[in-house]
């Protein structure tokens, strides 16, 4: 009999065994999905507050948001600046050093920003360029760019999961969410006034 009690008590570790491992495995999945959610609205979180600190500044400084070149925003002016009436810093994020130190914002979690005025983007190539300049005839919008870089990257997931989010999973070449060369994001944010 008591050969007969071990036994079933073998049978009953192991039930419990493998339904532990099946708890298990659901929660790492649940939680790894609601990880991947909760990044995909941080990346855009953090697009809208850049947007809102770049009216922030223009309202303290009475001034348009300056360029870096082109249609490419300073956005290191939102982390430190000279102008009159800045009342900043408006974000807390790294600058680059060197010659772009006002052209990126630096997050350690998806690489360098930059930031740019441009129409919308359908593009046939992923190396197709996002720099359609604004000319008064189409929208013009503010598009941010995620660099991969020694700063940060930006898992290419997430580029997936901000298309189904943000344009129904339409690809990455047209929509709000579309991708550029080999690993950076675009992210199309609110309309901007062209003059």
């Amino acid at each position: 009999m008591l050969l007969k009690k071990g036994a079933m008590f073998g049978l009953d570790a192991r039930i419990a065994l493998v339904v532990f491992t099946l708890v298990g495995l659901i929660a790492t999945s649940f939680i790894y999905g609601f990880l991947k959610e909760s990044n995909v609205k941080t990346i855009v979180y953090e697009a809208r507050q850049i947007e809102t600190a770049i009216g922030v500044y223009e309202a303290d400084t009475e001034t348009d948001f300056p360029f870096f070149s082109g249609s490419v925003y300073s956005l290191g002016e939102l982390v430190d600046s000279s102008v009159g009436g800045w009342l900043g810093p408006y974000l807390n994020y790294s600058l680059v050093s060197g010659v772009d130190a006002k052209k990126y914002l630096v997050s350690k979690r998806y690489g360098r920003i930059a930031a740019f005025r441009a129409t919308a983007r359908s593009a046939s190539d992923v190396t197709d360029s996002p720099y359609n300049n604004c000319n008064g005839t189409q929208d013009c919008y503010l598009w941010f760019m995620y660099e991969n870089s020694a700063d940060g990257s930006l898992n290419q997931v997430y580029m997936q999961l901000l298309d189904k989010e943000l344009d129904g999973g339409d690809g990455l070449l047209t929509g709000r969410v579309q991708k550029y060369n080999t690993d950076d994001l675009l992210l199309r944010m609110g309309q901007v006034e062209f003059y």
